[in-house]
């Protein structure tokens, strides 16, 4: 085989040098350089990028318009994987699926003069690609079970060991995992959560994959394994409920293996803070006369502990100097005086200071309002002063208020207790108190007239009224004359109302109105005070004097009674009757009887009958034709109020109801009517839609009508008694 490759190699030497010889240029002049393979070489991942996009490298040779690449297992090449042509210097073949193991490849260069000689061939090596680590992250703090996770590109079997020493110079686990027992995602998923739980520490944890005898290199990372702190802070801070100032500094002690707190502050059901530190007191600024409650944990990396119990405090800063309001030093009308001062934050009582001037003499008033009425004696002097407390403490005193000298020149008091200003009475009763706290009562006169006053100043006294306005007036007067005087006027008035009956116009004492519905009873109050009006002791308004009542009658009589009381308390009475009736409501007819029976209601509200013929004087009764009833309507239709015409030339009846607006024409003979209602609408029905033989029919020189129809086409109802024979017409009122 080296013989035929030598034999070839100088055989195409002399054919170069001959053809230089007879002056044609050669070949290999023109034949592109060999180019130079640049990636992939080495160690490569299974998933490195080269392999998934298939990028294959080289240098690029000038004059070459395309190059051809070979990958083959073995570096002779006799076992080609790809030959792939291309014109550019690097190969993306869309990835190549080499399995773990050792692989070569060359380029050569070609364009029209002919093809480079191939590369030197470059190995490269496939082998499996490192793991992801995932969890527990590098230098990240666990809990005692912590869950390993890491991934892969491909479904490689994968080897972890932990140990507590970075050189894993001590393995605490050792575990080998089939890629075909994890989940099967993009990237592979891989988990491991230990049975037992760490002690706290530093660990060391590192992966690596396997494919066959080939491993990759190890990945590794370390963790801590820590635990949430397991007991709560005690709060040393504040100790007291009562807070005397806005600005107050939490404090609660250290926990062991805590590196931060979470501190909450409420007022009442609302959170006002809730934040996490990293120290063991918190600076809070509040306001005035509100209560607040906190609590707090402590924390690290992989947790919170229990929380501490809801402290309460109530910030309350000391009330401030009350400041009292002025008064006149000098006091002539009264010997009391009101005094106030101001309020600044919270306070729960006040101490007011008086010193009597004039005798030298201190008392002390504890007071839960800021206003004090203060009653000193007259020709004495005083000066007051004042302090606010609260459950943080006490104020300073104020500045002295007065001196305050008190002098008498107070009229007497005069209370009269009510009295009626109009009555119809003949003498009246007048009650009060006369009284002084000065000098004191002397003498008290009405019109000039002593009256008798009690120990306690009460005083009564009887005047006789004279029709009119009757003028009163009571004088009080003390023993230094000082007056209060006090007018009244009563007026009597004896004159009784007036009730005068406008609607109905026709009713008088001796009559009673009768009426088919209710109405407005109406009429006029005359009087020159105002007046109550009753009317069945409903009380009834009055507008100028004037009144409507709208009354609710039952059938029958119906008594009203009108009651009218002025100002004054005179009364007049009236009683009115009205009766209330009905017009035709009812009529009876019966096969074969020539009467028919009328119901009505009386005056007295009672039902009564009237018997009257259908046809008088002649004896014709109502007869049954093809199962239905017809009698003579004239009788009937004007006892309801309607009329009957007759046209003897056409053999026409027309039945007119003028309330009802309605007009219906029959003709002898004939099945059909024809109905005008209210709207002059007219139209034509069939007289018995389920019997065309029911038509109007003379017998004996009389016409008969079918009731039934007629009655209901007019809006009434009609009852047939099969067992008596009866037929019952009800209608409704007839208007008035």
């Amino acid at each position: 085989m080296r013989h035929t490759k030598l034999l070839t190699i100088i055989l195409l030497l002399s054919f170069v040098i001959g053809l230089g010889n007879v002056g044609i240029n050669s070949v290999s002049a023109a034949v592109p350089a060999i180019p130079v393979p640049i990636s992939p070489q080495g160690d490569i991942s299974l998933c490195d990028s080269l392999l998934r996009n298939g990028s294959f490298k080289w240098t690029s040779v000038p004059g070459a318009t395309g190059y051809t690449m070979q990958i083959a297992s073995v570096s002779d090449f006799s076992s080609l994987l790809v030959n792939y042509s291309s014109s550019s210097n690097q190969i993306f073949l869309g990835g190549i699926n080499l399995a773990v193991g050792t692989y070569y490849w060359r380029v050569q260069a070609y364009n029209s003069d002919g093809s480079s000689a191939w590369s030197l061939p470059i190995s490269f090596h496939v082998i499996p690609s490192a793991p992801v680590l995932v969890s527990p992250t590098a230098n990240g703090f666990v809990l005692p079970n912590p869950l390993f996770k890491w991934t892969t590109c491909h479904p490689f079997d994968t080897q972890m060991q932990i140990s507590n020493r970075p050189d894993f110079s001590l393995i605490i686990l050792d575990v080998n995992f089939n890629a075909n027992t994890f989940t099967h995602l993009s990237p592979y998923v891989y988990e491991y959560k230990f049975s037992y739980p760490f002690s706290c520490g530093m660990y060391w944890w590192r992966v690596r994959t396997k494919l066959g005898a080939e491993a990759s290199s190890w990945v590794s990372q370390m963790f801590i394994v820590t635990v949430p702190p397991a007991v709560s802070p005690d709060i040393l801070y504040p100790t007291q409920s009562i807070i005397a100032d806005t600005s107050i500094n939490l404090k609660w002690s250290y926990v062991s293996s805590a590196d931060r707190y979470q501190i909450q502050i409420c007022r009442g059901s609302n959170y006002l803070l809730d934040t996490i530190i990293t120290g063991t007191s918190y600076t809070f600024k509040g306001q005035d006369d509100t209560t607040y409650c906190f609590r707090v944990r402590a924390g690290n990396h992989v947790g919170w502990g229990p929380w501490s119990e809801w402290r309460q405090f109530k910030i309350l800063l000391p009330p401030a100097t009350p400041i009292l309001n002025s008064v006149p030093s000098s006091f002539v009308n009264t010997n009391k005086i009101i005094v106030s001062w101001s309020q600044a934050g919270v306070v729960d009582y006040w101490f007011l200071e008086i010193w009597d001037l004039t005798n030298q003499v201190k008392s002390e008033e504890q007071l839960t309002n800021n206003v004090f009425t203060f009653t000193g004696q007259y020709s004495h002097s005083y000066q007051v002063r004042v302090r606010a407390i609260n459950q943080s403490g006490s104020s300073s005193w104020s500045a002295w208020l007065g001196p305050i000298e008190f002098k008498e020149n107070i009229p007497p008091v005069l209370v009269l207790n009510d009295y009626p200003t109009l009555t119809n009475q003949t003498v009246i009763t007048i009650s009060g108190k006369a009284s002084d706290e000065g000098s004191g009562l002397s003498k008290l006169y009405c019109n000039g007239q002593l009256i008798p006053v009690n120990n306690d100043g009460t005083f009564q006294i009887t005047l006789t009224l004279q029709e009119g306005t009757n003028s009163f007036t009571f004088l009080a007067v003390d023993f230094v004359a000082n007056k209060t005087q006090q007018s009244i006027e009563i007026q009597k008035d004896t004159i009784p109302p007036e009730i005068i009956i406008t609607f109905p116009s026709f009713w008088s004492a001796d009559t009673v109105a009768t009426v088919i519905s209710d109405i407005a009873l109406k009429g006029q109050i005359k009087d020159s005070h105002p007046v109550t009006l009753l009317i069945n002791n409903q009380t009834v308004a009055l507008e100028n004097c004037y009144f409507s009542f709208n009354t609710a009658l039952n059938y029958g009589p119906n008594k009203i009674y009108l009651k009218a009381i002025d100002a004054a308390g005179n009364v007049t009475e009236r009683i009115i009757t009205l009766a209330k009736i009905l017009a035709t409501r009812k009529v009876e007819l019966q096969v074969n009887n020539p009467c028919m029976k009328i119901y009505q209601i009386n005056e007295a509200g009672q039902i009564i009958t009237i018997s009257r013929e259908i046809d008088p004087g002649r004896g014709t009764v109502p007869v049954i034709v093809n199962n239905r009833t017809f009698i003579p309507i004239r009788a009937l239709i004007e006892t309801i109020g309607g009329s009957v015409k007759w046209n003897d030339q056409l053999r026409q009846v027309t039945i007119e109801l003028p309330y009802r607006n309605t007009v219906i024409d029959l003709w002898i003979d004939k099945n059909w009517a024809r109905i005008t209602d209210s709207y002059g609408n007219v139209s034509w029905q069939q007289i018995d839609q389920g019997n065309s033989k029911i038509a109007p029919f003379i017998k004996n020189d009389r016409t008969y009508l079918p009731l039934r129809f007629i009655v209901e086409t007019l809006g009434f109802k009609v009852n047939w008694d099969a067992i008596l024979e009866i037929i019952t017409v009800e209608f409704p009122l007839t208007p008035s």
